[in-house]
């Protein structure tokens, strides 16, 4: 760097440091995620797969992002009237050893009711409370249903079950990032803040289940879902459930 380079800097970063708050707002475009609306989707995907219980786990260290996802997902459980059980703070060495913390989890997860609907935070975080689940023997998605966030596919789909997640479309905020500073360095906009609005899930084996105690209507109902691009009729879905069409409508 340049003695002028090193001027500039300085000048720069004396300016930015006796901005005050309202002068940094005009200059400073936020973008962020929208975590609640995360929580809510997860939400309404288990409801949609007749859960009634569900369970929360959060970062081994509480962070905002996490706290906005398990908010959404609360207030929209809570408004079906049904509660989050919430995995407990980690604390000590537990918090960057897994290796110790996986009993821990384990117990967790073998005592919630089940089936029960688990809502992670994130993927990485998933991956775990499956290794966990699994150290408990519990069966996936049967007993528990476990989805994740961010759709890291070298993540979800190296992992048994195959880890379903909430993909919260990256490619899209990069794009509205770069969008946003093309604008700001040709001086055409102003610092505001921007909240994105797309998650979508992508359902792999461990949500690939609904809640219902009949195993025959729960594998009709699976394979209905596989196939909804096919000209499935009421018939069609008794037929193979080797059931008389008016049971299965009823």
């Amino acid at each position: 760097m340049g003695k002028n380079d090193q001027q500039i800097s300085r000048a720069t970063y004396k300016r930015i440091k006796n901005m005050d708050r309202a002068e940094l707002t005009a200059y400073v475009t936020r973008l962020y995620l929208s975590g609640f609306e995360e929580g809510r989707k997860a939400a309404e995907y288990f409801l949609e797969r007749h859960f009634t219980h569900f369970a929360w786990v959060g970062p081994t260290r509480r962070a905002a992002w996490a706290d906005r996802r398990k908010d959404g997902y609360a207030a929209t459980l809570s408004a079906h009237r049904h509660r989050v059980h919430a995995y407990p703070p980690v604390t000590g060495e537990a918090r960057d050893n897994f290796a110790v913390e996986i009993t821990r989890l384990s117990k967790w997860l073998a005592n919630l009711p089940r089936p029960c609907a688990v809502f992670v935070c994130r993927d990485a975080r998933a991956r775990q409370v499956i290794s966990a689940a699994a150290e408990a023997g519990l069966p996936m998605p049967e007993s528990l249903a476990v989805l994740g966030v961010d759709n890291d596919e070298m993540t979800d789909t190296t992992v048994v079950p195959a880890l379903s997640s909430i993909d919260t479309s990256d490619r899209v905020i990069g794009y509205t990032a770069g969008r946003i500073l093309n604008e700001l360095m040709l001086k055409r906009a102003r610092g505001r803040v921007i909240r994105t609005h797309h998650p979508h899930i992508i359902t792999r084996r461990s949500t690939d289940s609904d809640a219902i105690d009949d195993v025959l209507v729960r594998e009709t109902l699976d394979y209905a879902r596989k196939h909804l691009s096919d000209d499935l009729s009421a018939a069609a879905l008794a037929q193979r459930a080797n059931l008389p069409a008016h049971a299965l409508q009823r």
